[in-house]
């Protein structure tokens, strides 16, 4: 699952010791490893649950001239073809991991490149020379990512809330306004959440921010569109969404740890588990 957070202030003191508290209240979400970036900007961490590439993947990742830095969330499941495309270009790696994929993207095409990502994600990366710091969430929001506002300003984010509650100067205070739309939509439609300050960034979006002028901004990157294509009939659809399906289902298996299904008995998992199945062919799915 994984987690990261991060404080994002030069005002903030004692940074090592925030950003330990802060990950230490998602521990449960990487069991297997942690890792921590401190300077008098940000304190930056994340718990880890491996994956892909056990040995290496450790974070944070850092580029080939030491200037940006990763903490990554999630999966990426095109990553062995675009790690082709930027081995291509001259990139070299020091990982077999998606996150060294994600970082290399982000210096071949900047923010241009989310749309590229096929997968789950939430990540930060961090340019030590500009101190800025760029945050994006993927397409449908999979990956969790919240952010702490305190007197308007962006001063830490996490995979949960829960990793602020002993941020200096957090209070414990009810949003009305989040409360009021879920009584009335059994869901809350706000970037704000149920505490006061606390925010999330929403799904298809990035967020940057210049940790020397304070200048923030969050940005939508995609949006879903629907077009009808009228010349498919039954047979040709029925084949295409069956590609389509085993094509995803294929994707999410690559991992370097062992692969299994749950089944609750119902259309979906048997369809999925009995495409795992017909992937792997003789080796029998758990």
């Amino acid at each position: 699952m994984c987690g990261i957070a991060g404080v994002i202030s030069p005002n903030v003191e004692d940074k090592e010791a925030i950003i330990g508290a802060m990950v230490a209240k998602i521990v449960h979400r990487g069991p297997d490893d942690d890792g921590f970036f401190v300077d008098k900007y940000v304190g930056l961490g994340m718990r880890r649950l491996s994956i892909i590439d056990l040995a290496s993947g450790r974070q944070p990742i850092t580029s080939e001239d030491g200037k940006l830095l990763i903490f990554f969330n999630g999966e990426i499941y095109n990553y062995q073809e675009l790690r082709e495309e930027l081995l291509a270009l001259g990139f070299s790696f020091k990982t077999d991991s998606d996150t060294e994929v994600i970082l290399h993207m982000f210096e071949a095409e900047g923010e241009k490149m989310l749309t590229r990502l096929r997968g789950m994600f939430a990540f930060s990366i961090y340019n030590i020379e500009t101190k800025e710091i760029f945050i994006a969430r993927d397409f449908f929001g999979i990956k969790p990512l919240y952010y702490l506002k305190q007197d308007n300003k962006i001063m830490a984010f996490s995979s949960e809330i829960k990793s602020f509650i002993n941020f200096p100067g957090f209070k414990s205070e009810v949003n009305d306004n989040a409360v009021y739309n879920y009584l009335s939509f059994q869901y809350n439609p706000l970037t704000e959440t149920f505490w006061k300050g606390v925010y999330k960034l929403p799904p298809a979006h990035f967020l940057k921010i210049n940790i020397n002028t304070g200048e923030t901004e969050i940005k939508k990157y995609w949006s879903f569109e629907f077009q009808q294509n009228q010349s498919l009939d039954e047979n040709n659809t029925t084949k295409a969404i069956r590609d389509v399906i085993k094509d995803s289902v294929e994707h999410h298996m690559i991992a370097d740890v062992p692969v299994g299904a749950f089944l609750s008995g119902g259309v979906d998992s048997s369809i999925i588990t009995s495409l795992m199945q017909e992937i792997r062919g003789e080796s029998k799915i758990k």
